[in-house]
Parts: structure tokens; sequence; C-alpha cells
């Protein structure tokens, strides 16, 4: 398993809810703006409740999941209100209030509480990094900072070796260097008294002959 699995499966544990069906994504409407000006929403909020997930990222998929409001005690009962509105008004904003006003009188939820749920999530969020970064910090510290400790010792061992090699190579050297001084030394001195004996024999020869 890779480093980042590694990450990925401590950090996120995986959820054990099925999966809910995303909220009906209603095209937007224009909204009427001050000055008699009109525009298209580019953002609606079931897409916003619902979350935009970027495509491959595994830690995004696994944090939604832990932060998702229809998940949450308000977004099931905002849910319920606005869902059978999706066919019934176009206009989102108007949408979300009757929605709002619908649970707000029947569950007791209050805009307040809906708002006040998605600072809880920004909470869970938090909490989520905190334990990220502990991880990180002690993956670092066994992925990383012991690899570089080994590294560190491995390289001051080829260090030594290559000073000691340095140093073998020197003395080598030097060895080599008398090892020949003395062959030279020697073959020369067979050789003149090789010769200096032929000559004093050709001398004594002609003294005694």
């Amino acid at each position: 398993m890779s480093l980042r699995d590694k990450i990925s499966d401590a950090i996120f544990e995986p959820s054990k809810e099925k999966p809910k069906a995303a909220p009906a994504v209603v095209p937007a409407q224009p909204v009427q703006e001050a000055h008699g000006q009109q525009y298209v929403s580019t953002e609606p909020l079931s897409a916003l409740l619902g979350g935009s997930q970027p495509a491959g990222n595994a830690a995004y998929s696994k944090l939604l999941a832990k932060t998702n409001f229809d998940a949450t005690e308000a977004g099931k009962v905002l849910k319920k209100y606005l869902d059978p509105l999706t066919t019934v008004l176009t206009d989102e904003r108007l949408r979300a209030k009757t929605a709002a006003a619908e649970a707000q009188q029947h569950d007791g939820l209050t805009v307040q509480q809906i708002l006040s749920t998605f600072d809880s999530l920004k909470e869970v969020i938090g909490q989520e990094k905190d334990k990220f970064n502990g991880f990180i910090a002690n993956a670092k510290s066994g992925e990383i900072d012991k690899r570089k400790a080994q590294i560190d010792a491995n390289q001051k061992q080829i260090d030594s070796l290559n000073a000691d090699i340095l140093r073998l190579s020197t003395d080598l050297a030097n060895a080599q260097a008398k090892i020949d001084h003395a062959t030279t030394e020697f073959q020369s001195a067979v050789a003149t008294r090789t010769a200096e004996l032929e000559q004093l024999k050709a001398h004594y020869a002609s003294l005694l002959q």
C-alpha cells in the first residue's frame, strides 16, 4: 500500500452509511435584481448543499461524506420540505424560503439552526485537518525522517570507505614504488657485479695461463 493510500485510510474512515441519492438539480431561473436587471444564478442551492466533487480526489469524497449537510438533522428536515417543491416552485430562492418556513412551522427548525449547522460542519473540517496534520507529522517521522537518517548514516559510511580507499590507494602506490625501486636497484646490482666478476675472471685467467 502506498504512503498516499495509508494517509487516506488513516485519516478518513470509510463511511458505513449507504450513499444517498443526490438532490435533483433544477436549472437556475432568472432572479429580479435592482434597476430592473436580471441575472441567471450559476450556483443552484441543491448543488451548493451537495457539493461539487473534484474528479479523482478521494480525500475530498471522504471529507464530503463527513460534512454532508443533507446527512445532518437540519439538512434532513430541510430536504424533506425542499424536494417536493422542486417541481412546484421554479424560483430557487422562493423555494428555499418556503421550505425553511415549513420546516420551522412543523419541526421547529429555524434559519439560524440551519446556518449554524454549516458552522458545525466547518468545525468538523478543522478537526479532520488537525488529525491529518498529526498523521502527516507521524508519517513524516516514520516514512521520511527515518529514511533521511539512514541515508545520512550510509553517506557517512561511504565517506569513511572513500577515505579508507584513498588512504589504501596512497599506501599501495608508495609500497609499489618502494618495490619497483628495490627491484631496479637489485637488477642493476646483479648486472654490475656479474660484469665485474667476468672482468676479474678474465684478468686472473691472463695472469695464470
